[in-house]
């Protein structure tokens, strides 16, 4: 309904006057209105107006019946009420159509990135199991160190949440694409990121990856939502409230464009990206890929074998883990190169259904690694107690003139054979957590020399004076 009109009485006016100037047909009407009454009450009667009073002039007939016509004419009009990030948007039966059309257009672009996540998991998952099946050697890798091919159901169910969101969209049915949307979520971000991280633990991270389906949690959910849950009802309130619901759809489209732009061909191109040339490598036999990520487990796996069938009495006093942990060492010193050789090597020679033992110890053979502790009992029977022999001379004590030096090493020998055997392996023992792991037989014999010599200093010169005292 319009406002009444203000008027400013001027010299000359009269009330009829005025009444006559703004058509209506009685003075009564305006020295009546509600709002002159203070007016009224101060001049009394219509001829005592001054110039200067403020009237109010209310509608005339013809105003008040053109106000009630439109307001008539407003009423008929429906309205649909959305809700939209928790702000209550009214709209009319057009702009809710047209913002129902608008989002459909954008929601095609969702569709989009649903599908190159799916598209994306299946490729990846073809590509691995076809690697499993054609290339046993390299699927014993992965699966020995724990890593298992996902399911193919966790593939299907995100093509299948695809399918149904590509259908709802296509059928205009916001009711419909809301419960797709809320149930696609889940299957096609699941299988997207099972088989991301499969791929991840048995050839790296590299390449591009599509972004996550987030925008479902976000803007452009909320508005499907909004759409899906509109009422009808509502009393507009200003002319912008469609234009706020408009924004927020472009703002949905910008969104999405993130997560689709730079794949020009579509979800085929995307995959590209996606399944790496590592994978595909892989099914020709390459095993560098895999022994970049894993390269450490192979040789602790090498090391643990290699541990049981090193021989030799010293050996096994040392015990299993310590020989385990200088086997460990030894490789890491050897470098990754050598041990990625050595794996591609025993790759080539051995069938794909090798267990892990027999694996693990052709690599340690391939790598010398038999040789390593092979040399240690010799030398700890035949150059141990001249070792020590020299080390006790060079620390200062003196024995020349009341012994050969033959016969100390035999009262060494004697020593040792006879109450001094568990410090020789205590100081073997020594050696061997010290090591680096790229010692030779004879390096360790001789630092395990010293050490006994330093240890058992004054117990040894005081023997070794005995006896030669007592012969």
């Amino acid at each position: 309904m319009p406002s009444p009109d203000k008027y400013k009485v001027k010299k000359g006016d009269t009330l009829a006057g005025i009444a006559k100037q703004f058509h209506h047909a009685k003075w009564q009407t305006i020295w009546n209105a509600p709002e002159n009454k203070s007016l009224v009450s101060k001049r009394k009667k219509p001829e005592a107006i001054e110039p200067g009073d403020q009237l109010t002039i209310p509608l005339n007939e013809k105003q008040q019946a053109a106000a009630t016509e439109k307001e008539s004419g407003k009423s008929k009009e429906k309205y649909r009420t959305l809700t939209l990030k928790g702000r209550e948007i009214v709209v009319s039966e057009a702009e809710f159509e047209a913002i129902s059309k608008d989002m459909l257009s954008v929601l095609k672009k969702a569709v989009l990135a649903a599908e190159l996540r799916a598209v994306a998991a299946r490729s990846c998952w073809d590509s691995f199991n076809e690697l499993n099946k054609d290339q046993k050697i390299v699927s014993w890798f992965v699966n020995s160190f724990g890593v298992k091919m996902p399911p193919e159901s966790v593939v299907k169910a995100a093509e299948q949440a695809h399918e149904k969101l590509k259908s709802t969209v296509a059928s205009g049915d916001f009711k419909k694409i809301e419960v797709a949307m809320a149930d696609g979520v889940k299957p096609i971000n699941t299988a997207y990121k099972t088989m991301m991280d499969y791929r991840e633990s048995v050839i790296g991270r590299a390449g591009t990856q599509i972004a996550m389906l987030e925008f479902t949690r976000d803007t452009c959910f909320d508005i499907v939502t909004g759409i899906a849950t509109a009422e009808l009802g509502g009393t507009p309130q200003s002319g912008a409230a469609a234009g706020a619901a408009s924004g927020m759809i472009k703002s949905a489209a910008g969104e999405l464009g993130k997560y689709v732009a730079g794949t020009g061909g579509g979800a085929a191109a995307a995959t590209k990206t996606v399944v790496l040339d590592g994978v595909l490598s892989a099914a020709s036999g390459a095993v560098g890929p895999f022994m970049k990520l894993h390269g450490d487990k192979v040789a602790e796996h090498v090391a643990e074998v290699g541990a049981k069938w090193v021989g030799g009495k010293w050996a096994a006093r040392l015990g299993s883990k310590r020989v385990e942990t200088f086997l460990a060492r030894r490789l890491e010193g050897a470098g990754k190169s050598l041990l990625d050789s050595a794996v591609k090597n025993v790759c080539k020679a051995m069938k794909s259904d090798v267990s892990p033992l027999e694996f693990a110890k052709e690599v340690g053979k391939d790598m010398g690694l038999g040789a390593a502790l092979n040399g240690l009992d010799p030398w700890m029977e035949e150059e141990f107690a001249p070792a020590v022999c020299n080390k006790l001379v060079a620390a200062g004590l003196k024995f020349t003139g009341k012994a050969s030096k033959k016969d100390v090493i035999k009262i060494i020998a004697d020593l040792i054979n006879d109450k001094k055997k568990d410090a020789v392996g205590k100081s073997l023992e020594l050696v061997m957590e010290k090591a680096k792991g790229d010692e030779s037989a004879e390096a360790l014999g001789s630092d395990a020399a010293t050490e006994f010599a330093k240890s058992n200093m004054d117990y040894l010169e005081q023997e070794i004076l005995n006896r030669i005292t007592t012969k």
